[in-house]
């Protein structure tokens, strides 16, 4: 740790020290410290929680000539108080015993790849890397996390006149052990490719599609097979327009999944998986009015109904934060919701958002997920991300609840921003009728984010 932070420091010395070969040197970063209080976790009245949480980003760039670059992104994140003694949490031994997680205090590679330019059409990358595709809905970087999503591989990006296209080749998920418990698959590997057209008419100024071919290996399972990671092979597809006219703004997604898991330790053994999910928007701008717009949204995936077939949505690399309500208490899967929601500008330095969200589930029988979601790229499920601890077929209520969001942006430089948001949740008939709690739980967030 100690040689990373120096080796660092030389770097915020040396921006230019190889300029005579021909090799140039950039740097940028961010720096966030994020302040948040949920009242009522547990919808009774019993559970609170505050903390402070800081993430630095420091993001080198290296070229030689026109060709060729490099890149690396390093990420630090720290929850006040949590290491006063400067020992990296994930410790089980004197002198500290915390093990929250290991990622905090630690300086993490975030990103670590290169770059050729083979022609003025075509642009390879290959290491770790964060990816966006479309509009985040699909595949995102989730830079709102403490670290961004990223795949091990090969992007390579073919740009012409009217259209793009994205090709990539990547290792998703491997097996990780913390304490005796397996956390992931053996192998997860991705082949997939977007295409977007890029000359489309202002009325439809996006139009993409894209594929995906996941194969992932039989995984180990954790003591008592608590959590099983089946073989999957799966392929996933979906499409995404977007355009405005007159002070009408739409857009829509659509995406879809079909395979087969199979295990030899845990029922089923043979699953078909078969899954889909919509998620459209309306919006309508007044720029006149304080840059005033108003819109609705609707979103529907697919949840199970049988034990046999799979048909729980799982969102991928999907926005997570910026889909489904500020406090992240729903993931994708099984859910169904509507949102009604208007922002302004009623200064250049100023913005303002209030979002209401009417959640519910798809099929009653299926479980709602929270946190990362029914699972991730591989394809296994995890009961301990179950909503609520009772948000499942037990009950014929569809109802979860629902919450607002208001929101306030104030930009002080280019550079500097604060947001704050102040949210609010009320239960629905599915959690008061599975664990009797009906409180409304609240949360306050303040952020404040500097770029350089």
């Amino acid at each position: 740790m100690k040689k990373l932070i120096a080796l660092l420091a030389v770097f915020g010395f040396v921006s230019y020290a190889h300029a005579g070969d021909g090799t140039e040197f950039s740097q940028s970063g961010d720096f966030r410290v994020q302040y948040q209080h949920d009242v009522d976790t547990n919808y009774d009245g019993t559970a609170s929680s505050e903390s402070i949480h800081q993430r630095m980003r420091w993001g080198a760039n290296w070229r030689a000539g026109e060709k060729l670059s490099a890149h690396l992104k390093m990420v630090d994140n720290a929850n006040w108080g949590e290491n006063p003694d400067q020992v990296p949490a994930g410790r089980t031994s004197a002198p500290v015993t915390n093990t929250s997680g290991a990622t905090t205090n630690v300086a993490t590679v975030q990103e670590a790849y290169g770059v050729w330019q083979a022609s003025d059409s075509v642009t390879i990358k290959a290491g770790r890397s964060s990816l966006t595709l479309g509009d985040g809905r699909w595949i995102s970087a989730n830079d709102y996390e403490n670290v961004n999503n990223a795949i091990d591989g090969v992007i390579v990006k073919w740009d012409q006149e009217m259209f793009r296209v994205v090709v990539a080749g990547a290792r998703a998920a491997q097996a990780s052990t913390v304490g005796t418990v397996t956390t992931g698959n053996n192998v997860a590997r991705l082949w997939g490719a977007d295409v977007a057209w890029k000359t489309a008419p202002d009325f439809l100024k996006t139009v993409s599609a894209h594929y995906a071919l996941v194969r992932t290996d039989e995984g180990d399972y954790g003591p008592a097979a608590a959590n099983p990671f089946p073989k999957e092979e799966s392929v996933r597809y979906g499409v995404n327009v977007a355009g405005d006219k007159m002070g009408v703004d739409y857009r829509a997604n659509y995406e879809m999944y079909t395979g087969k898991r199979t295990s030899t330790a845990v029922a089923p053994t043979t699953q078909d998986v078969a899954a889909s999910m919509m998620d459209a928007e309306v919006g309508y701008s007044m720029p006149s009015l304080m840059g005033l717009r108003a819109h609705v949204l609707y979103h529907t995936d697919s949840g199970s109904k049988v034990a046999t077939k799979d048909e729980t949505y799982q969102g991928f690399y999907y926005d997570r934060h910026e889909n489904g309500g500020l406090m992240g208490l729903f993931s994708w899967g099984n859910l169904t919701y509507t949102s009604l929601g208007v922002s302004a500008n009623p200064r250049d330095d100023i913005s303002v958002a209030v979002n209401y969200y009417m959640y519910g589930k798809t099929e009653n029988a299926d479980n709602n997920y929270t946190g990362a979601g029914k699972a991730v790229v591989n394809g296994y499920t995890n009961a301990t991300t179950q909503f609520a601890n009772g948000s499942n077929g037990a009950s014929t209520d569809k109802a979860l609840g629902n919450e607002l969001d208001v929101v306030v942006t104030k930009k002080y430089t280019n550079n500097f921003n604060i947001n704050a948001h102040y949210s609010t949740f009320s239960p629905g008939a599915v959690l008061k009728t599975n664990t009797g709690h009906s409180e409304t739980a609240s949360q306050i967030y303040l952020a404040s984010t500097l770029t350089f």
